[in-house]
């Protein structure tokens, strides 16, 4: 038995390996968007008894990873040092403790998933694809659905619904994710863009482009920014291909 490949080429794959597959993808989504239904702290616990666990059976590939950012990671020690007499001068933290769980969660962590998924990086922007998929798609749930909106309202520990509470309409922040109007709204923007450009590949695209879309646009308008250098992309790239993109959407609007 097969079903439909959750990766960018629609291909089928057996079912046998459907459950692995989602698992993946619930963690990549889980380490991406780190749904703020617990502390903070938490994600960062867990992920520190990865890292140390990885590294303790792959050193020899880590300790390789980081030698060839050496240069990178200097220069980011120099802001953590920076951010930390900062924050001593002034006598609370601000910024040291922003850039030393950035360092740790988006440049080590990331390091590791790199040397995991280095002979099947196809593999890894799937599951990343797809982790961020469902997160448009729950963007555009709660949007669209005040009860399910009502309770993860009950469930989260976020600030964004005491922010907007006295807004008579909440026009953003929609979404089971963190930076959910900034750095959400960017990954949002980015896989709208790409989606839009594999139009050209396979017109099965056009859902994720729109549903991606959407969820770019009801948290923040810089995610725009990615969308359009995409579309700007694929027209320089082959022109034929959007007509007949806008050619099918007028015939849908018909």
């Amino acid at each position: 038995m097969y079903y439909l490949k959750l990766g960018h080429s629609f291909q089928l794959i057996p079912v046998n390996t459907l459950f692995k597959t989602l698992l993946i993808i619930l963690l990549f989504y889980i380490y991406t968007f780190q749904p703020p239904v617990i502390n903070k702290l938490f994600y960062i616990g867990l992920e520190f008894v990865f890292f140390l666990i990885f590294i303790s059976i792959n050193s020899v590939k880590f300790i390789k990873m980081i030698k060839m950012f050496k240069l990178e990671i200097m220069f980011i020690v120099i802001i953590i040092i920076y951010a930390l007499f900062r924050d001593i001068i002034s006598g609370e933290i601000v910024y040291s403790d922003r850039f030393i769980a950035w360092f740790f969660q988006s440049f080590l962590m990331g390091s590791i998933i790199l040397i995991i998924f280095e002979d099947n990086r196809e593999s890894l922007f799937n599951y990343i694809y797809w982790a961020s998929f469902i997160a448009a798609l729950l963007s555009t749930l709660l949007f669209f659905s005040i009860s399910f909106d009502n309770w993860y309202k009950s469930i989260q520990i976020d600030s964004y619904y005491e922010t907007y509470a006295s807004f008579e309409h909440r026009y953003r922040a929609y979404g089971i994710s963190e930076n959910l109007t900034f750095t959400y709204a960017v990954v949002m923007g980015i896989f709208s863009g790409y989606s839009f450009y594999s139009l050209k590949k396979n017109y099965l695209f056009i859902l994720p482009f729109f549903i991606f879309l959407f969820a770019t646009i009801i948290n923040a308008r810089t995610g725009m920014i990615a969308i359009l250098f995409f579309m700007f992309y694929t027209l320089l790239k082959s022109p034929k291909s959007i007509l007949r993109f806008l050619i099918f959407i007028l015939i849908l609007t018909i």
